[in-house]
């Protein structure tokens, strides 16, 4: 029988001044890496070989230029998916920055990404959702569309936003509590 150690949470909590950082790495798995790698490199060639085909000219008829044109807007929108989230497992990270007057979530990889800045008053309902299935065994987490995935979740106005992007359960709630305790957030009051 295998003793089995406690898991620590992947994210990392720091201080700073007059604010807290939550820094959240991706979960990488690297067999997927090296074979999404080595799969945009035939990719690549697609690509490129459809745009000298464009470019040549040869065509049989005016029917399979313009199929090679479809197949291609295809093929490169597929790809620019491909790549977005393989560089996402690479390098991709969740960056939440708690401010007494702000609540920012940022995605990023290499250092770029967009920013989402909420006012912490007008957050309700800050909670871990139940998953509909374990995302570790998802090679892209919850849904393939992660950038509006996450195991924590909150309403802000009339939409709902989420964040811990590929998260346990257990270290999504462990993440709530901290930032419970240093959010000022308000009580759900009813408008209606």
């Amino acid at each position: 029988m295998a003793k089995i150690e406690p898991s620590q949470a992947r994210f990392v909590v720091t201080e700073e001044p007059g604010a807290v950082r939550v820094t959240i790495p991706v979960n990488r798995t690297w067999s997927l890496i090296l074979f999404v790698g080595f799969w945009l490199c035939g990719w690549a060639f697609g690509e490129f070989f459809s745009i000298y085909q464009l470019l040549a000219g040869k065509w049989e008829s005016a029917l399979s230029r313009l199929f090679t044109i479809a197949w291609l807007g295809a093929w490169t929108v597929a790809g620019a998916y491909i790549i977005s989230t393989w560089l996402w497992g690479l390098a991709g990270r969740e960056v939440i920055l708690l401010r007494p007057d702000s609540l920012t979530l940022r995605r990023k990889v290499f250092g770029m990404g967009r920013s989402d800045e909420f006012d912490p008053r007008q957050i309700r309902k800050l909670r871990v959702p139940p998953l509909p299935f374990d995302a570790r065994k998802s090679p892209f987490g919850r849904d393939s569309w992660f950038w509006k995935s996450g195991s924590i979740a909150f309403d802000y106005g009339a939409s709902t936003h989420r964040f811990g992007f590929n998260l346990d359960e257990a270290e999504a709630k462990l993440l709530l509590e901290a930032i419970k305790k240093r959010l000022p957030l308000q009580e759900a009051k009813r408008t209606w």
